[in-house]
């Protein structure tokens, strides 16, 4: 049986350009101009890159099966992001995880990993 790591790095799903939908995800992420942001199931890092140039300051980072592309502006983790997520309680300020979830098998898992990673709980900006 094929991992679901395995699996994703011989089969590219993700978006590789930034379209409407990536982009008005990458401003929600930018609101408020955190210090540490996580985009899990990053792919190449399009919305990375997009967060970037409206946050230069601030610390990227991705998670994916997949390495990041030599050229990224941003830190890259190769994980399995159907597992506990490699990174330290309350350690970012925003997670992105989108076109992502209906990929792994325990959605919930994510979630919970989501949220303990993340700083503090903060109302959705409106």
């Amino acid at each position: 049986m094929t991992s679901l790591p395995d699996y994703y790095r011989k089969n590219v799903t993700w978006v590789g350009t930034l379209d409407r939908r990536l982009s008005t995800m990458s401003r929600l992420a930018a609101v408020g101009r955190p210090e540490r942001v996580l985009d899990v199931g990053c792919g190449e890092g399009v919305l990375l890159e997009a967060v970037a140039e409206l946050v230069p300051d601030a610390l990227l980072v991705g998670i994916d099966a997949v390495p990041p592309p030599p050229q990224a502006r941003w830190r890259g983790t190769t994980a399995d992001i159907s597992a506990r997520l490699p990174f330290a309680d309350h350690s970012f300020d925003v997670v992105v995880a989108g076109e992502v979830i209906e990929h792994i098998p325990h959605p919930d898992l994510l979630l919970a990993e989501a949220r303990r990673v993340l700083e503090a709980a903060a109302s959705f900006p409106g």
